[in-house]
């Protein structure tokens, strides 16, 4: 069948043919032509625009995006070619009814056998037939497209094939259980205590990807040291064949110890599994490509002042050489070092004082009558964060100018005191006032009676006629504050006599803040380096940002950075921990390195990061059957601020395929009050999994939780240490 996007829309973008013929999808556009075997067809959905659907076409590893098609006109090309493939791949199979009929008089035997059949298994054992075996593991293989007489025989087949498969589910259940009782003596012995039922369950389960959620308190450690166990005594594999991965160091070593002591009982000298963190498994890896162990980078490893000290130098560095790269250091500390507040997280007065504190602001003046200030970068006082930002780059550009000079007329009144414009000009007697209305002339919603303030000193500025130019939160949020204001002052004839490099060093470094600055710049080179983003698609994500002024600033002042960093590491031939897990990935999709382990066990997997999630990938690259159990508690994510996603763990089965989820949801740490009022906070947020924790130790018989409330911070002091008091009786 043929498929067009029709004139119209190949006018406003690409024009599309598309043929599905018997065996292929044939395509063209303006720019190509090419063909797609259904064999090789791995998905294809429909990505929905605001105008026109894009078809997406996975094949092999490779993506074919079909754009500009009406919705109506991609869900028909979606659904030709899914009936198409499902065609050519059942006529395929239909050619060898020898091999279709041994295969099927096999399968009873098949799921008789005496392990868990994950869908690597099934599909393994389909290859022992090789002319049909791949196109019945084809997730275009439907058999009601066989010939009559063979869908019968195969629609056990096409059924636990499917990760859904009732059939496969409880004939894997009735494995379980038995295997439990099997090695019930090993599991009750390998730890201090006896495992539980859910423990035993995690520990057998052995589907290609394994996700258990373990609840804290709940034994996760132990379970970990009884799959590496239950895997090496039911000789799924041998210790050299497991890699367990830990978060940090501490981890490591304490997984390590326990699976020592745990291997000590199992009798005979089998050895113990592989237990290193991503880091050092990254370095060993790069090692074994090299051929030797790289050097770690100083600033990956530095801490406190000796971070502070090397990224100093590296400032100053590339401050000595490039005149562009200061000025835009110097507008980012001086000018836009903090964020403007996100619209959404300000609904009240209070909300916005509480974000002005957080960046540094003070109350000044007589009770009941206190308003916020934040400190200029010559130690005056201005009343909000973008009137800081105009006044910082006033006085960097040199202007003569004057912050909220008495208005020359008098305004006092009954209704009004004297007015007190921003910012006055006396070079060009011009007044300039900043309103917080957004790009649609409006104010936040919590600043009542704002616009009929705005539109009293307008009309004020008309009837006096005095003159008057205004900027907006728009112009900060479109990026574009300062072009407009430099080009407002100069055709009103105001003169710009910008500091000396002496005056402007001089500011820059009072407003440079060594800890603070240096923690974000490098806490964002190491996510930029951990999430393998390139600088152009920081520059994409970047177009979104809603200050764009400081994002833009930032940008630049990073890209300058991040390109010193790399090279000193590429002239000193050093690599940062960053690099360790990405050359690491590298190494292993390229197949410049082999592995020979066959599991691969991740503790902590709440804390994964993009690039910890591309190592473990990588590894599984390497063989079909190879299987991942990651055990976590995405209730304890707590690492953001250190690169981990936790959408890698909540959307686990999107990310790894076929998944049985197991959990472990008693915990031996808190009693039961405390869990219920901690996981009733938790799950406030929508993102988090659902779930049940039950206390194994009973109740005390009292309130685990109180809430008191307290009057001002003296009284609150005295409530904690009447309550340390009592505590210590």
């Amino acid at each position: 069948m043929k498929h067009k996007n029709g004139v119209f829309r190949s006018f406003i973008g690409q024009s599309w043919q598309i043929d599905t013929t018997a065996t292929q999808i044939v395509y063209k556009n303006n720019e190509k032509t090419g063909k797609i075997e259904y064999v090789d067809l791995v998905g294809i959905t429909i990505k929905q625009g605001l105008v026109s659907d894009t078809i997406v076409v996975r094949y092999g590893k490779n993506h074919l995006f079909i754009s500009n098609f009406s919705a109506a006109d991609a869900l028909r090309l979606r659904d030709d070619v899914v009936n198409s493939a499902k065609k050519s791949i059942a006529s395929t199979i239909n050619k060898y009814p020898k091999q279709i009929l041994e295969l099927s008089s096999h399968i009873d035997q098949f799921l008789a056998e005496q392990r868990y059949l994950a869908q690597s298994d099934i599909r393994g054992w389909l290859g022992t037939v090789p002319e049909i075996g791949a196109l019945l593991s084809h997730p275009f293989f439907e058999v009601n497209y066989l010939e009559k007489r063979f869908r019968d025989s195969l629609r056990l087949l096409q059924d636990i094939k499917s990760p859904n498969s009732t059939t496969l589910k409880n004939r894997n259940d009735t494995f379980v259980q038995q295997a439990i009782q099997n090695f019930s003596n090993i599991f009750n012995r390998l730890e201090k205590h006896p495992l539980t039922i859910e423990q035993k369950r995690a520990a057998v389960i052995d589907e290609d990807r394994n996700l258990l959620i373990a609840a804290a308190g709940s034994g996760k450690s132990s379970t970990i040291v009884a799959k590496a166990a239950y895997l090496v005594e039911s000789k799924l594999a041998t210790p050299e064949e497991i890699l367990i991965l830990a978060y940090n160091k501490d981890a490591q070593l304490e997984i390590e110890e326990r699976i020592t002591q745990a291997f000590g009982k199992l009798g005979g000298k089998k050895g113990t599994p592989l237990t290193k963190t991503f880091h050092s498994i990254g370095l060993d890896i790069v090692a074994a490509n090299t051929g030797k162990k790289p050097k770690i980078s100083k600033l990956a490893s530095a801490r406190g002042k000796t971070a502070n000290a090397i990224f100093s130098d590296l400032i100053k560095c590339i401050s000595s050489r490039d005149t562009i790269f200061y000025t835009n250091w110097a507008q980012y500390i001086t000018i836009a070092k903090h964020p403007l507040p996100e619209h959404e997280s300000i609904k009240t007065k209070e909300d916005y004082e509480r974000f002005l504190i957080q960046i540094g602001a003070k109350k000044t003046g007589p009770i009941g009558r206190q308003s916020m200030t934040l400190t200029t970068i010559d130690n005056n006082e201005v009343k909000s964060l973008q009137e800081l930002r105009i006044y910082n780059w006033l006085t960097i550009m040199g202007v003569d100018f004057k912050y909220e000079r008495p208005y020359e007329l008098d305004t006092a009144d009954i209704l009004h005191s004297q007015y007190q414009p921003d910012f006055f000009y006396p070079e060009a007697n011009l007044y300039h006032e900043h309103f917080a209305l957004d790009a649609n002339g409006s104010p936040p919603a919590f600043m009542t009676g704002y616009f009929e303030g705005v539109t009293w000193k307008r009309n004020l500025h008309e009837k006096r006629s005095t003159k008057l130019f205004e900027t907006h939160s728009a112009d900060f949020n479109s990026g574009l504050i300062f072009e407009k204001l430099e080009k407002e002052l100069r055709q009103a004839g105001v003169s710009f006599k910008p500091l000396g490099k002496e005056k402007l060093d001089e500011l820059v470094q009072n407003s440079f803040d060594i800890e603070h600055d240096t923690k974000l710049f490098v806490t964002f080179l190491r996510h930029f380096k951990s999430n393998g983003f390139s600088i152009d698609e920081l520059k994409k994500k970047f177009e979104a940002a809603g200050d764009k002024f400081r994002a833009n600033l930032f940008l630049s002042v990073f890209e300058h950075i991040y390109l010193e960093y790399q090279q000193r590491l590429f002239d000193k031939g050093e690599i940062d921990f960053e690099d360790q897990v990405n050359l690491a990935s590298q190494f292993l999709e390229e197949q410049a390195v082999v592995h020979s382990w066959k599991y691969v066990l991740v503790d902590e997997f709440q804390d994964i990061s993009r690039d910890r999630y591309r190592l473990i990938q990588a590894l599984l690259l390497h063989d079909d059957h190879m299987k991942l159990f990651a055990v976590g508690d995405d209730w304890q994510s707590i690492y953001r601020f250190a690169g981990a996603d936790i959408d890698i763990m909540t959307n686990f089965g999107t990310h790894f395929g076929t998944t049985a989820q197991s959990n472990l949801t008693n915990t031996f740490r808190s009693y039961q009050g405390l869990i219920d009022v901690a996981g009733s906070f938790v799950q406030k947020n929508p993102n988090q999994l659902r779930k049940k924790v039950e206390a194994v130790k009973k109740d005390v018989g009292a309130k685990q939780v109180i809430i008191k409330e307290y009057s001002d911070e003296s009284d609150q002091t005295q409530q904690v240490f009447a309550l340390l008091e009592e505590i210590e009786k």
